[in-house]
Parts: C-alpha cells; sequence; structure tokens
C-alpha cells in the first residue's frame, strides 16, 4: 500500500491492523548510504480472502520532475521543439528509483494506492506504478496493471 502522504499512510495502518498490532520499520534506500531511510509499516491481515503480509509507506509527493537538458537554451523556441524530455528526482533524499522500488516490489501481489483524487494524485499514481511494474508477481492476466488497484 502506498499513501501521498506520511500521516494518511500512519491512519490507514492503525485502521486496518488488527488490535494496532503494526511495525513501524525504516526501510533503507540504497546499498550505498545506509543513513537514508524511508519511514514504512508492516502488519498481517487477511484480504481479498488470503492471509497478506502487508507493508505500507508514503511517496512524499510528486517523484519525478522534468525538465531539458542544460544544453537547451529554453529561450530559443525551435530548440524546445525538438529537445528531449529528461526525469529527474524531486526528492534528493528519497527516491523511488532503484533499491526502494525492489524492495518493495519483489514478492508483490497486489500495489493498492492511497492518493488524492485529483490530478497530482493520479500523476504520482502513474509514477509509483512505472517504477514497480517491473518488479512486482506478475498477475494470471499477464497484464500488470492487474496488479495495481487505485
Amino acid at each position: 500500500m502506498i499513501a501521498e502522504k506520511d500521516t494518511m499512510a500512519h491512519e490507514v495502518v492503525k485502521n486496518l491492523s488488527v488490535n494496532n498490532n503494526y511495525h513501524m520499520k525504516r526501510i533503507p534506500m540504497s546499498r550505498i548510504n545506509d543513513n537514508v531511510l524511508v519511514k514504512g509499516y508492516q502488519f498481517t491481515r487477511n484480504m481479498f480472502g488470503k492471509h497478506a503480509n502487508i507493508w505500507m509507506t508514503s511517496t512524499f509527493g510528486h517523484l519525478n520532475g522534468q525538465t531539458f537538458p542544460s544544453a537547451v537554451d529554453e529561450h530559443v523556441s525551435e530548440e524546445i521543439l525538438y529537445a528531449k524530455i529528461i526525469d529527474v528526482s524531486c526528492n534528493k533524499k528519497v527516491s523511488f528509483a532503484g533499491e526502494l522500488s525492489k524492495k518493495l516490489g519483489k514478492n508483490c501481489d497486489a500495489v493498492i494506492l492511497l492518493l488524492d483524487n485529483d490530478e497530482e494524485g493520479e500523476a504520482i499514481t502513474f509514477e509509483v506504478i512505472d517504477y514497480l511494474k517491473d518488479y512486482i508477481n506478475m498477475p494470471p492476466s499477464g497484464n500488470f496493471m492487474d496488479a495495481f488497484y487505485r
């Protein structure tokens, strides 16, 4: 489960975990720097008729921003029309790319996205899907989108 804000993640965990039986863990973000951590919650519960080991975390807002390479002069309109758009991480301390995506997606059968019902929440939803789609277990249908609930 992934929420847009940490306060929302904490409230969902308190309400879904049986008798507030959950563990808050700090998940290391990379192998290189173990000091960069993100808050994650873990609990077990029956979901969709099956016993589930549930992880909950938050995105801290947008995962990526888009910009032009530094070589492009933004004031020359013709250059911008043909320039490649690149993705850059919005948060220098927390990045969903790489290790965190692997840790959250590994052996995961379903991802429940609890994001705001607005344009920003929709954009963040597809950013999260883009990061996790290569790591989750493929559903029987063969379509990775069947593993994401929003």
